[in-house]
């Protein structure tokens, strides 16, 4: 397993770690609201990046950490959207494709491996 890489951003993967990760289904967020987002964001890291208080990295990365949370409070709110997952058949469907996909594709080097839904978003645990 690789244990580094580097797509828009670098990734670490510890051998022995637990990730938990987070994905939402299309559509669950309105594109004009992560535009929002994405500009708040943007000019929060211009205004950090112009005070430059020697603390940048820090300071970046927790803009970063606000901009995450705001985008999970609205995938949390379900404001918007088909809410497809509401209906047991869909999310059933959704469920069988992890389960079938446990041991072949992203959770192949994971033995027990755990997930949710909560409204419009997966969670998943892999220890």
């Amino acid at each position: 397993m690789k244990t580094n890489y580097a797509r828009n951003l670098p990734h670490i993967q510890p051998i022995g770690a637990t990730f938990f990760i987070t994905f939402s289904l299309y559509g669950s967020i309105p594109k004009e609201k992560i535009q929002q987002l994405q500009q708040e964001r943007n000019a929060k890291i211009s205004t950090i990046r112009e005070e430059n208080s020697g603390n940048l990295k820090e300071n970046l990365d927790i803009a970063q950490r606000r901009y995450f949370q705001r985008v999970d409070a609205v995938l949390d709110s379900v404001e918007y959207g088909q809410k497809y997952l509401s209906n047991v058949q869909v999310a059933q469907i959704v469920a069988n494709k992890i389960h079938q996909y446990d041991n072949e594709y992203y959770v192949s080097h994971w033995r027990d491996f755990s997930f949710t839904y909560i409204r419009e978003n997966y969670q998943y645990l892999l220890p």
